[in-house]
């Protein structure tokens, strides 16, 4: 008779969102990060120090959304993307409407995780 394994998955990585009532820090929720490497969370730094290659420019995107968690409570979701792409406009357009919809599935997704909790 043929044994049948489970293949071993790696555990997901996590983050914490900060759940705030009239600002002041209620607690922590713990909700799975996206697995797409170019998705980071949190804000991006206004201070870039790498140059793109030339004909390239550097692009990117942020988006939030703080979320109503009852009782006064709230929590804040923010993630961002930044990438190089050919320094012409149609590029830029295409990189950016990209950016944007990926950043909107992964704010629906992690707002839908808070919201199972």
């Amino acid at each position: 008779m043929k044994k049948i394994t489970k293949k071993a998955t790696a555990p997901k990585k996590t983050k914490k969102v900060e759940v705030t009532k009239f600002g002041d820090k209620m607690g922590d929720k713990e909700i799975p990060i996206s697995d797409n490497p170019e998705i980071q969370d949190g804000v991006p730094s206004s201070n870039l120090k790498n140059n793109p290659p030339k004909g390239y420019a550097t692009i990117g995107l942020s988006k939030g959304i703080t979320l109503n968690m009852g009782d006064y409570q709230s929590a804040r979701i923010d993630v961002f993307i930044q990438r190089n792409v050919p320094d012409t406009d149609e590029a830029i357009k295409a990189g950016l409407d990209d950016i944007n919809e990926k950043l909107t599935e992964e704010i629906v997704r992690q707002s839908e995780e808070l919201d199972d909790m």
